[in-house]
């Protein structure tokens, strides 16, 4: 008798469990299918990282609006700066700046700071030569 309740309750655990996770599944698929297809395009192309300012720039004109042009090249210049690749910014940022949108404040950010760290390592690299021929001095 014992027997035969432990198993009952465990396949109502276990048809109670399969319920919910059918529930989280069609949960987790919901907000994918209220998305637009060019909004989801949009999503898809941020998350590939171009190597280069030029391959961001290449993809970036195969998209159709303006505003996801910018949109995308402004993602990837956002990338680019995370990864120190300051010369990439520029170039996107520049090619936002001249061809999409001429005032975007994230664009000019973007440039800013990354001549700020282009700088900065400008003068760490003088520090060290002149502390190396300080050092060859003595």
């Amino acid at each position: 008798m014992k027997q035969k309740l432990f198993l009952l309750g465990l396949a109502a655990i276990l048809v109670i469990s399969g319920c919910s996770k059918k529930a989280d599944d069609s949960m987790a698929k919901e907000p994918e299918t209220k998305m637009p297809a060019m909004e989801q395009k949009l999503v898809a192309a941020k998350q590939v990282m171009a190597e280069t300012g030029k391959q961001a720039i290449a993809f970036a004109e195969k998209l159709k609006t303006v505003a996801e042009k910018k949109e995308y090249l402004i993602a990837q210049a956002e990338a680019f700066y995370a990864s120190k690749k300051f010369e990439q910014v520029s170039e996107v940022g520049q090619y936002v700046l001249q061809y999409l949108d001429k005032d975007s404040a994230a664009a000019k950010d973007l440039l800013e700071k990354a001549k700020a760290q282009v700088q900065a390592q400008a003068q760490k690299a003088v520090g060290d030569v002149k502390q190396a021929l300080g050092g060859l001095n003595n």
